[in-house]
């Protein structure tokens, strides 16, 4: 019996030593406990809340950025092409005295290309049509 009414003496200078600690102590702030990049920003709405959606802005159709058309390359001037690229290694005279169909024209022209006159794709075909026109059969 002396046991128990010492232990009660125990618990009651405890709980006094609390009471009077209590007031002198300062609040303790507990850091803000940190967000899973899954946890919800704002809370959910109760079910007895109503949820009104936001207006969604409307699409509006603009029409694309008027983009200049560009201009067509300049015309090939076969001719001039004739006179300053296939006069490097023969005369005029040689193509204005042949008379060739545009295939016959496509093979010498590819010819001339293989050993070395310098001329684009482009150049190619206007030269063979040039030629063509001009000295065709």
């Amino acid at each position: 019996m002396k046991t128990a009414r010492w232990l009660r003496i125990g618990i009651l200078l405890l709980v006094a030593l609390l009471a009077g600690c209590a007031g002198r102590m300062e609040p303790t702030v507990s850091p803000p406990a940190p967000q899973s990049p899954l946890s919800p920003v704002s809370p959910l709405p109760t079910p007895s809340e109503e949820v009104v959606p936001s207006p969604m802005p409307r699409a509006t159709l603009t029409p694309p950025a008027e983009r200049p058309t560009p201009s067509p390359p300049p015309a090939i001037d076969a001719a001039a092409l004739l006179r300053e690229r296939c006069t490097a290694c023969h005369t005029l005279d040689r193509v204005e005295g042949s008379r060739k169909t545009a295939e016959e024209w496509d093979q010498t022209v590819s010819r001339m290309v293989r050993r070395g006159a310098r001329l684009t794709e482009e150049e190619k075909r206007a030269l063979i049509a040039y030629l063509a026109a001009q000295y065709g059969k």
